[in-house]
């Protein structure tokens, strides 16, 4: 449906659009459901949707989001519990005034290190906002609403927080590939949306949804049952919009029945491959100056009778080396890392990135959607902007390159998942590594990681359905036997969470204080949040209590990464209430335990904690050395602590020098613009 410049055939579509708008002015939300095969222009109407908003209404905030598609025949997106919804939400906390980036300048040199872990932590942000909605509007809230999971409740009554300040579009393609508690989410929003401020605008492929019986079915199928609910389903082009496309592609181009029926009968009007035709024209024009067709259309054997014939030709234009990085981008998913990409091809990112810009610049082939986290690491995403591209250079590669390519991207994830002890960001990885690993068929580590995320399915979302759909997943790729030991293996776990649906890490009307009566990692990360709110409101007496409660009660439980947060915490406590002597005992327990824990992470946790110690005490020689032996470990640094590290420098040094905490406010202002952090120069500099 897109073309070089504008889009055509929409004008229908964007009038639904346009009405759905007028209603939310008004404070009344919709959704607007439509479905289209591939090539059909899914992405580009949304993509529009989305562009349309930010041009022209100011007061309203637009969110474009997506399902995760399969990557192979792994269908990796039921595996990842609300995960359009989870973007949504980052966007909006990117977006809210009192960002976390905002306080953690306010506040770093008292809490950076604690803060850091908890950017981009959507799920706790979420615990806490819905709690926070439930007890200010319950008449708004989930509560006012029929009986759902805790963790749909506490999205359900997030998004209501966000639209009481600001109407919302939510704008999510590729639905069908979303899981059951995503589904379930979207249910509830529906009920009552005409009541509150959100228009949801969502699309999907029927014939997946048909063909593989996907969570996405029941709710298509009952949508006509609400009025709120409008479907439609995108239509093919006609002659006078393949027209109208043309004049895009050919100067003085006035209209030509015999070229637009052949492009016609040769498309079946599906936008996507019309668009690659026109390109293949624009190339090889059939026209001469005046606009008059020069070309014998009918019957000439030697035009391209298919769109992967043009697209085949099309690409006699490029390298064997730029198809071959396109080939080798494509196992990693229709979505694909610079991260991951340079080191399948043994290059640093920024060669890397110039390649891939070439591409994207030159062919359309390839687009960047920006920086994101993916695996625990901040990178530049990259999309092929049709369905079709991606599929036509994962089927170009050989059986052996292919389940090469995915053994290369399995073991580099698994390198990521096995440094790492903290909980959420294995359970983050673990779908992605059993899928590069089930496509390599590596199935002990398939089997090893769909347990892992059906745990964390079941620990931090409750979702009976995720489980099954991970049994579901692995008897599909395994024999017989070994499915029924994975069933077996799954069924206590399955049991346990059938029988309590309704239980998560805190009831929906819980108070923090219920956080420390059982313990697992998703409740160290609530505790954790408790503890850096009260850092941030200067309640050093409250911070002390809860950190000495976990220290006594809880820490055999903790993993060596955990108990090094919570030392660091409860001496940033204790330096706040000026107990010297116990912030150093907090911190000489923190570094002993380095001597058998090696982490870039930890050790700069421990060593500007016990920087910011001196640098108190007026010790500055000290402060400098442990500085210094941050520094030193900074290349091994994730670029937000690095930030941090930079920050801590420039306040430490503020006395001293000068001049060098100025050298040091300005790299850690360039770095905190690349990575978006728009206040922090600003919050830093009022601090030096």
């Amino acid at each position: 449906m897109k073309s070089k410049h504008s889009l055509v055939g929409i004008e229908q579509y964007l009038d639904l659009y346009r009405k759905g708008i007028a209603k939310l002015k008004k404070g009344n939300g919709s959704v607007i459901l439509f479905s289209g095969e591939s090539g059909m222009g899914k992405s580009a109407l949304l993509e529009h949707f989305d562009e349309f908003t930010k041009r022209n209404e100011s007061s309203i905030i637009s969110i474009l989001t997506e399902s995760n598609t399969p990557i192979g025949d792994f269908k990796i997106g039921k595996l990842q519990p609300l995960y359009s919804f989870s973007k949504a939400v980052e966007y909006l906390l990117d977006s809210k005034e009192q960002s976390p980036e905002r306080r953690l300048a306010k506040n770093v040199g008292l809490t950076a290190l604690a803060v850091i872990p908890l950017i981009g932590d959507v799920f706790y942000a979420v615990k806490e906002m819905g709690k926070d909605w439930r007890q200010f509007k319950k008449e708004k809230s989930s509560e006012s609403v029929r009986k759902v999971s805790n963790v749909a409740a506490d999205y359900y009554d997030t998004f209501l927080a966000f639209a009481d300040k600001k109407p919302l579009v939510i704008l999510m393609d590729d639905m069908h590939w979303s899981d059951a508690q995503s589904v379930e989410l979207l249910g509830l929003m529906s009920e009552r949306i005409s009541e509150f401020p959100i228009l949801i605008v969502a699309s999907y492929k029927e014939s997946d949804l048909q063909a593989q019986g996907l969570p996405f079915y029941n709710y298509v199928n009952k949508a006509d049952e609400n009025p709120a609910i409008t479907k439609f389903a995108l239509e093919p082009f006609i002659l006078d919009y393949i027209r109208d496309l043309s004049k895009e592609y050919f100067a003085n181009y006035r209209g030509n029945n015999e070229f637009e029926k052949w492009i016609f009968d040769h498309s079946y009007g599906v936008p996507g491959v019309i668009v690659e035709y026109l390109k293949y024209f624009s190339q090889f024009p059939p026209f001469d100056n005046e606009g008059n067709l020069v070309m014998n259309f009918e019957g000439n054997e030697f035009l391209p009778s298919t769109v992967q014939s043009v697209f085949a030709q099309h690409l006699e234009t490029l390298s064997d080396e730029d198809r071959n990085l396109l080939a080798i981008c494509s196992a990693e998913g229709r979505e694909f890392t610079a991260n991951i990409v340079s080191q399948l091809f043994n290059l640093d990112v920024l060669s890397t990135i110039k390649k891939l810009r070439s591409l994207q610049n030159n062919t359309g082939i390839i687009k960047s959607i920006g920086a994101q986290v993916r695996y625990g690491v901040k990178t530049t995403v990259y999309r092929f902007t049709q369905a079709f591209y991606h599929s036509f250079f994962e089927n170009s590669l050989e059986y052996e390159e292919y389940t090469a390519l995915h053994g290369q991207i399995a073991a580099l994830l698994k390198q990521k998942f096995e440094a790492t002890e903290d909980e959420n960001l294995r359970s983050e990885i673990a779908p992605y590594l059993a899928a590069h690993s089930s496509e390599s068929g590596d199935e002990i580590t398939t089997r090893d990681m769909l347990m892992i995320a059906a745990k964390s399915a079941a620990n931090k979302y409750g979702s009976a359905d995720i489980i099954k759909d991970a049994v579901a997943e692995y008897t599909d790729l395994a024999n017989a036997s070994e499915s029924e030991n994975f069933e077996y293996e799954f069924g206590e776990l399955l049991r346990q969470t059938d029988l309590t649906p309704e239980t998560t890490i805190n009831g929906t009307n819980g108070d923090e204080s219920s956080s420390f009566q059982s313990f697992d990692t998703a409740e160290f990360k609530f505790i954790r949040k408790s503890i850096v709110n009260d850092l941030l409101k200067n309640d050093f007496d409250s911070a002390l209590l809860k950190t000495k409660q976990v220290l006594t009660t809880l820490y055999d439980d903790l993993t060596h990464l955990e108990k090094i947060q919570i030392l660091t915490l409860s001496a940033k406590s204790n330096l706040g209430k000026r107990e010297f002597d116990a912030a150093d005992a907090n911190l000489q327990q923190a570094s002993s335990l380095l001597s058998t824990y090696t982490d870039p992470v930890a050790e700069s946790i421990v060593y500007i904690n016990i920087a910011l110690y001196n640098f108190h005490r007026n010790n500055m020689s000290k402060a400098y050395y442990y500085l210094d032996k941050a520094a030193s470990i900074s290349t091994h640094l994730p670029s937000e602590v690095k930030l941090l590290l930079l920050s801590a420098i420039a306040i430490i040094t503020k006395n001293s020098s000068g001049e060098k905490a100025s050298g040091y406010y300005e790299a850690a202002n360039k770095l905190s613009k690349s990575l978006k952090f728009e206040n922090f120069g600003k919050e830093l500099k009022e601090l030096i």
